[in-house]
């Protein structure tokens, strides 16, 4: 019985621990540390960042799919993927054949157009009657308003300061004059003389009825005033003189005629008046001819942007690399066809790479352009590329309440690197060199420091440590692991980092495992 009872005995305390350590062991997510250290350690220093660190996809510089607007068959494309394409390179040569059909047809009708163009201008000329030579206008035949036929002699111009005289000369005597010399008319009408020169000696032979055989010489006298044709007289050149009386005749007098029929708008000269030549002398309206030419002036303006517009399309069967960059893409090739709009290859400018970033509204402040950033991607673990903000896009977008911005991130060390690739950036918003850091787990409460002081306990109840005190810190800037000390420690002082053994299910943000965040 004693030996039962003892079995029994050991039986219920082994159901007693086995309850103690089921109760024991049982999950409890507000457990508090089941036990704790201190290590000690002293400042230390080092370069510290703080930063905020986020992913992205990594973009080109700049990129272009380059499409086609034009249909036919693709004659040229000399080049490959791969290849470096400078900017306005020639990529396509696209079949123009009917484009260029459609080009001479309209170049053409220009050509069409402008001589009717020039034809009216021409027309319009004529309503605007010039003199041909200087003169006096001795009649005017028209009057303002009035109709004027084509051909019609609407003006008399004559030179009355110049008069000529005919006269014929024995032929070996006339042979012997110079053009240019004296001659002397002696009038019939009063036996004043007046002089002249010799202007043409004629170069055919006239017999007279007393079968002399004679040469006519014309000979040009200024008007004195008096002369007038009609007017007759002898002449007599050095010691030879005519054989016959000669009549004065004016240099020159001539009919105006209108070139175009029309209504007389403006007369600017009056009778008696000397004008020059080319001088205008009659205006003339047209209403009909006026219209043509302005039709005229609209059909050459729609022929010419008929030809620019067709001729600027040429410019499109032959496409060009709108960037400087890489070809990645190439869709078509030599002897396809191409529909209205075609895909034929895509341009990289790797000249760098990009990104953009969406930035909390919370750390928005704390980046600014020319900010640096820290990239590392996957498929080169140890490998740090540096970056640098170059836009801050104030335009954010709001989801679930929170609003972000988008910040554009420039790399242009990018060996190794390729557009699509999934990138971590650490975006450097403070950094100070050479400072004095302590680990972050040493910051207690209201920025308190354990430090070594060597003063003996005074309460026996307090678990600090036996020669430590709390001192308050001034704290810097801190990455995940340290803190900066801007006052409160020296670099000798030695220091107590609390160490926290957790509970299996319990986990814990401790101050530095945050490092901000977009």
């Amino acid at each position: 019985m004693k030996k039962k009872k003892i079995i029994i005995i050991i039986a219920v305390i082994a159901i007693l621990i086995i309850a103690v350590m089921t109760i024991m062991n049982k999950p409890n997510s507000d457990a508090a540390p089941v036990s704790e250290k201190y290590s000690e350690a002293t400042p230390i220093r080092q370069d510290i960042k703080t930063s905020l660190s986020g992913n992205g996809t990594l973009e080109p510089a700049d990129s272009y799919t380059v499409t086609s607007i034009v249909t036919g068959e693709v004659l040229q494309a000399d080049f490959n993927e791969g290849e470096i394409a400078e900017k306005d390179a020639l990529l396509y040569v696209i079949d123009s054949s009917a484009l260029s059909n459609s080009i001479d047809q309209a170049r053409m009708s220009l050509e069409q157009s402008q001589v009717r163009y020039d034809r009216n201008i021409t027309s319009m000329e004529d309503l605007k009657i010039r003199s041909d030579k200087e003169g006096t206008i001795i009649q005017i035949d028209i009057e303002a308003g009035s109709m004027v036929n084509a051909g019609e002699v609407i003006a008399t111009i004559r030179d009355q300061a110049n008069l000529i005289m005919k006269v014929p000369f024995i032929a070996s005597e006339a042979e012997k004059m110079i053009l240019g010399t004296e001659a002397v008319i002696t009038l019939s009408n009063n036996y004043e003389t007046v002089t002249g020169i010799i202007t043409k000696v004629a170069s055919v032979t006239s017999i007279t009825a007393a079968n002399v055989i004679t040469r006519e010489i014309t000979i040009e006298v200024p008007n004195p005033g008096a002369l007038s044709a009609g007017m007759e007289g002898y002449a007599q050149a050095g010691n030879y003189a005519g054989t016959e009386i000669g009549g004065f005749e004016w240099k020159t007098q001539e009919n105006v005629m209108a070139m175009a029929s029309g209504e007389v708008s403006q007369i600017l000269v009056s009778e008696g008046e000397n004008v020059g030549a080319g001088q205008l002398l009659v205006v003339l309206m047209n209403d009909t001819l006026s219209n043509a030419l302005v039709d005229s002036d609209y059909t050459i303006q729609s022929a010419q942007m008929s030809l620019d517009k067709q001729l600027e399309a040429l410019d499109d069967y032959e496409i060009r690399s709108p960037i400087a960059g890489t070809i990645v893409e190439k869709s078509v090739k030599v002897g396809d066809t191409l529909s209205q709009v075609n895909t034929l290859c895509t341009v990289f400018d790797m000249s760098y790479l990009t990104t953009v970033l969406n930035i909390d509204e919370l750390d928005i402040s704390k980046v600014k352009v020319g900010s640096s950033v820290e990239i590392t991607v996957e498929a080169l673990e140890e490998q740090v590329y540096e970056g640098i903000i170059t836009r801050i896009n104030i335009n954010g977008s709001t989801m679930n309440g929170v609003t972000t911005y988008p910040v554009t991130v420039r790399i242009d060390n990018i060996e190794g690197l390729l557009p699509g690739m999934n990138a971590t950036f650490n975006v450097i918003v403070a950094e100070k060199k050479d400072a004095l850091v302590i680990p972050i787990s040493a910051i207690e409460r209201d920025n308190q420091v354990l430090i070594y002081t060597g003063v003996a306990k005074q309460d026996e109840t307090s678990d600090i440590p036996e020669g430590y005190g709390y001192v308050t810190v001034t704290v810097g800037i801190s990455d995940d692991t340290y803190v900066e000390i801007l006052s409160g420690l020296e670099d000798n002082d030695r220091i107590l980092v609390k160490e926290v053994v957790l509970s299996a299910n319990e986990v814990r943000f401790g101050p530095g495992n945050d490092g901000g965040g977009f």
